[in-house]
Formats: C-alpha cells, structure tokens, sequence
C-alpha cells in the first residue's frame, strides 16, 4: 500500500468514495468545476492498493475571508478500515492546512456514525454545530399552507425570479448584497467575514448550479428586500442553498412565499428530489420546512479545532 498526493486522474475514484463523507453524490465533473471555483487549490492524498485507490484525503478552504478556516474529509473503503489508513491519511491533510495558515478545521461525519464521531474527538475536535438535511418530492407534493404572495402584492412586495432580469454587473450585484445580507444572521455562519464581491461571482454565478429561473427574488418597489436560492447540485437533485430577509420587511411571511415559489417552479420542471439544509438551532426555519412538507433525513455534525498561527500568516 501507498500514499501519494492526489490529483486529477484521481478524481473518478474520489467522486466514487465521496459517497461516505457527503451527501450529494459527486463526479469527476463536479470536482473539476469545483477547482475552477476555489479560493485556493485543494490538496488531496491518496492511497493505493495493487494499483487501485482505495482511499483519500482533502484539505480545502472555506470560502469566507476569515476566520482561515479548511475542511478535512477522509474516506476509505470499508474494508481498508481500522488499520491507522485513516490515522495516516488524517496526517496528510492536517499537515497541509497548518503550511496554508489555517486557524481552524472542521471535519464533519453524519450523526450515526459512531466511529467518525470518536476519530474526530481522538484528535482534538469538539462538537461545533448541527446541520438538519431535509427532502421533499415537488412532484407529488401538495400544501395547505395559504400563500401569502397576494396579500404581498397588495402591500407593494413582488416575487420575481433573477432569470426575469438582465443578468447584467448591477443586478449580480443586486443579487451578492441580498444573499449577504441573508447571510449575515445565519446561525453560526454569519459571524463569518464575508466574501469579497468577486470571489462569490466566481463560486456561484460561474458554478453549474447557477440557474437564474429558480433563484426567487422579492422586491419591495426596485428594493431587493428577500432571496430564495435553488440550484441544482447533482443529476435530478436541487438544493435550497439560502432564503432570507432583509431585517427591516421580516415577520411577513416573505420567506415563506419564497419558498413556495421554488418548490411550484420545481414542480413544474418535474424535479423529483429538493433538499434544504438548517443549522441545529435555527428552530423557526426547520418548523418552516416541515410545515411546507420536507422530510428529515440524517443530520451532519460538524466538530471543529483551533489552531495556533503567526499573525502574518495569510
């Protein structure tokens, strides 16, 4: 057996044993977007046996500005397993975060696995935060929830979608201040320093999931005042990846029109499979999401470790 540094002509094989440390499936495709897209390349392990990849490591950078955070990811087949491979593995991609200045890590493994759970806390990691998966099926999908779009327009709030609009310098911008404003008061990620205007134009309107017409956008006049952002992340699977606000128009039930209208506009593409994602504590937005119809699936703990670095590290 061998370890060796990963790169592209391994992607096909990483993609294959993504399966258990993400929950989107991935291929070689997506990961080779995914480079194109990143603040920073990804450094990546991989370890062989008899010629074959038998498992990897990845040290990648979130994608705020501060705290210089990266996520590691370990897999290896099952069969491999309990023999300090991902001890060894580990190793690597740690390694690689502290040479780029990193001053905190995550791992993250899906709540039943136990195993994961105590590699993590093995090695110096405390639980940080969960992170609720959800599906729903918008074909056979149907509600009671009365929506409030109408009772919107007659207080001067439309629902549009950013496909309606020129994708022009202004409106991506129009659209980058209402996403960061939405941002902002995401539990535990909104104390992140935010993206510079160019680093999120290459990361998500240069991205695959870019779909202008299933981007809902509010408006209050020519205000942006709410966004709802859908995107497909994997063949047939769409997910919800921001609805939020803007502080000064909340508690009118815009998010929840947001929602309703991606799910009708999935509906009507014939989508089989949406999915969203909640911070463990945000209790207003998963009651939300239940009530619209989404179902849980298992949720992902995120377990973090902070690390010491010069000052003049960037």
């Amino acid at each position: 057996m061998t370890i060796r540094e990963g790169g592209r002509q391994d992607y096909s094989a990483i993609a294959r044993l993504m399966r258990f440390t993400h929950s989107m499936p991935a291929t070689e495709a997506l990961l080779v977007e995914r480079d194109a897209t990143r603040k920073k390349p990804s450094k990546i392990h991989v370890a062989e046996q008899d010629g074959q990849v038998i498992g990897f490591s990845r040290c990648d950078r979130w994608h705020s500005e501060r705290p210089v955070r990266y996520v590691l990811s370990v897999a290896i087949e099952p069969e491999y397993r309990r023999s300090g491979l991902g001890g060894e593995l580990y190793a690597r991609a740690e390694t690689s975060a502290c040479e780029l200045g990193a001053t905190q890590l995550w791992l993250q493994h899906v709540e039943t696995n136990d195993v994961g759970a105590r590699f993590a806390a093995a090695r110096g990691y405390t639980n940080s935060f969960t992170l609720h998966e959800l599906f729903l099926d918008p074909v056979t999908w149907t509600s009671d929830l009365e929506d409030p779009a109408p009772k919107l327009q007659s207080e001067g709030i439309s629902l549009t979608r950013y496909g309606d609009f020129e994708d022009s310098p202004d409106n991506r911008r129009n659209l980058y201040d209402i996403v960061m404003a939405a941002e902002q008061d995401v539990p535990h990620f909104g104390a992140d320093e935010r993206p510079e205007f160019e680093s999120w134009e290459k990361t998500f309107i240069q991205s695959s999931r870019f779909q202008p017409d299933t981007i809902g956008v509010a408006l209050d006049g020519a205000e942006w005042v709410g966004v709802g952002a859908i995107g497909e992340f994997a063949p047939g699977i769409y997910m919800n990846t921001i609805t939020g606000v803007r502080r000064s128009h909340r508690k009118r039930n815009i998010a929840l029109a947001l929602k309703l209208q991606g799910i009708h506009l999935l509906k009507e593409k014939g989508v089989r499979e949406l999915r969203t994602q909640n911070h463990g504590t945000n209790e207003a937005m998963l009651g939300l999401n239940v009530k619209l119809g989404f179902k849980r699936m298992p949720s992902w703990q995120f377990l973090e470790r902070t690390l010491e670095q010069p000052s003049n590290v960037e």
